[in-house]
């Protein structure tokens, strides 16, 4: 016993040490980029530190946190092999109250790689901005976030109504196969791990050049999306998305009319690449199909 003490005491320290060392340079990361000038990521700003440009300019953020980011937002398939050679980023998470709706969104910014840390001229990468009810639209411009935030804190009321009632449709009438149950609940409560879930409307449900409704007019069905994305089992996981089409009405007419999924799409282009003859095995246009394809795909 009086030996491992010691011991244990040494390396608790270690740790402690090693921990305080990977804190410090994450902290010294972050106020590298909090100070960096909002003209050296895009030309036509000014000469402003970026957190204060991001609190009191344009955008009037009410909030923003920052993190060290070691994979800046790629996925794991499309990542540069050598890790030292990778690239080195602070992501910023932020949210704004008012005016209009509130919003939130994130976005990168790239101060280096992870082999010698902040080395080069930083570089704006790409910021999202929405809400998980409306979607998000993003911009490889830092001078384009003010705009954004616009655009997506003033959602239309028809499309806030679509939105709503969609998330709020009952499963049970989208596939009788089904308990009774609200379609978002039911999207996260399912056995596959949601990592993240939106929604947006689809005025002509993605169609081109959309056909009439019916054979008495000429107008075309209306639709809501419902995109998620699953939570791997590990970093290194397959990244599998799926989008989903639920139609609501038509474009003339609004909320109309029994509504029915029109289908939904899985994206898994790692899978694809490792085995390019293999097709899951599942309906995409029965709601009671969805999770059993994710978890095909993804245990694959």
């Amino acid at each position: 016993m009086r030996i491992r003490r010691p011991l244990a005491v040494v390396g608790l320290i270690a740790l402690s040490a090693t921990s305080g060392a990977a804190s410090s340079a994450e902290d010294a990361t972050v106020k590298y980029s909090k100070s960096i000038a909002v003209a050296r990521l895009d030309a036509h700003l000014p000469w402003l530190r970026l957190e204060r440009w991001l609190r009191s300019g344009p955008p009037h953020l009410d909030n923003v946190s920052w993190e060290k980011s070691d994979n800046c937002g790629i996925q794991p398939e499309d990542r540069e092999p050598v890790v030292d050679k990778r690239p080195l980023c602070v992501r910023f998470v932020f949210s704004r109250r008012a005016p209009g709706d509130p919003v939130d969104g994130s976005g990168f910014i790239k101060v280096g790689t992870l082999g010698q840390g902040i080395t080069g001229p930083p570089q704006f990468w790409n910021v999202l901005v929405g809400a998980p009810i409306g979607g998000y639209t993003g911009s490889d411009r830092l001078a384009d976030l003010p705009s954004l935030l616009t655009k997506a804190s003033a959602l239309p009321k028809a499309d806030k109504e679509k939105l709503n009632y969609a998330r709020d449709l009952d499963v049970h009438q989208l596939d009788p196969a089904l308990p009774s149950m609200s379609l978002e609940k039911w999207l996260r409560s399912g056995p596959v791990g949601v990592k993240t879930l939106i929604w947006r409307t689809s005025p002509a449900c993605d169609l081109k050049d959309p056909g009439p409704a019916s054979a008495d007019d000429n107008d075309y069905a209306t639709c809501v999306q419902f995109i998620l994305s699953t939570r791997g089992a590990s970093e290194s996981s397959p990244t599998v998305s799926l989008l989903g089409m639920i139609v609501v009405g038509t474009a003339g007419k609004g909320i109309t009319g029994p509504p029915r999924l029109e289908s939904f799409s899985i994206w898994y282009p790692r899978l694809r690449q490792r085995d390019s003859s293999w097709v899951p095995d599942y309906d995409d246009r029965k709601l009671s199909d969805l999770f059993r394809a994710l978890s095909e795909i993804s245990s694959h």
